[in-house]
């Protein structure tokens, strides 16, 4: 399976390169991109290549029924049959969410019988923190799925999205905006702080900045919070805090330490 970094930094370039292909459509650089499914697909292009590459025995599936992908995530064992299936509560009220789907999911076919999800990515191109947070409530679902006798092989669920700021000018307001990102998503993300899974929030200039300070220039930056399982690497502490980081050569990058929201 992709490490997480490597899947971070995915979403990161196919959000830049589907805002990339909006400019281009449209010419109007200071708009999130959109329809939806040109995040999809240019995000699930970049983890084949970026994330993927060299991994045999790998599937990425795109818009999965959130109900076959929550029972893929406890296939293995194979025998006894997984019964009852497991279900996901519905992002709408009044909805069994039998029709909902998730945007990208990234299968293990060498786990068992049955093909085992071991990753998922959810993207939004809009900011409104209902949607962020009814997304983040299902990633966490996902991550928290058991049932005796089974282990969730499902290792990293993200959520993907993209925000603009059109009242900051400048290459000098756009490191401001950027704490300013940190704290506000710090704050959501640690809502779904779990001993289950490590918390991480990675913040990335999408444009690039003017060499001129006083140009015209709108912020847009791509967002992923991820829920991954622990590692040696990366386990979850005692106080289960939001971790922050962001490395990458193909955008502009921020990393955010803890004494920066202190």
């Amino acid at each position: 399976m992709p490490a997480i970094k490597d899947l971070v930094d995915a979403v990161h370039v196919g959000l830049r390169n589907a805002w990339v292909f909006s400019f281009h459509a449209n010419d109007i650089p200071w708009t999130p991109p959109k329809p939806e499914y040109i995040c999809t697909v240019t995000v699930a292009e970049s983890v084949f290549r970026k994330a993927l590459t060299g991994i045999v025995g790998t599937t990425v599936r795109l818009e999965e029924n959130v109900q076959k992908l929550a029972a893929s995530c406890l296939a293995v064992p194979a025998f006894p049959k997984l019964h009852p299936l497991p279900r996901i509560r519905s992002r709408k009220n009044g909805s069994k969410g039998d029709r909902e789907r998730i945007d990208i999911a990234i299968h293990d076919t060498k786990a068992g019988v049955i093909p085992a999800a071991r990753a998922v990515i959810e993207l939004k191109i809009s900011d409104v923190a209902s949607g962020l947070r009814a997304d983040l409530t299902r990633n966490q679902q996902l991550m928290q799925l058991s049932r005796p006798g089974r282990l969730n092989q499902l290792d990293i669920a993200a959520l993907g999205f993209v925000v603009v700021d059109d009242k900051s000018v400048g290459a000098g307001s756009g490191s401001k905006v950027l704490k300013s990102l940190a704290e506000k998503y710090a704050r959501m993300a640690e809502a779904f702080l779990s001993p289950d899974y490590v918390t991480e929030v990675s913040i990335r200039q999408v444009t690039p900045p003017p060499l001129d300070e006083d140009d015209e220039f709108v912020h847009i930056i791509s967002i992923v919070i991820t829920f991954s399982r622990p590692s040696p690497a990366f386990p979850v502490d005692s106080m289960h805090a939001v971790r922050f980081w962001s490395t990458s050569s193909d955008c502009c990058a921020v990393q955010v330490s803890g004494a920066d929201l202190a």
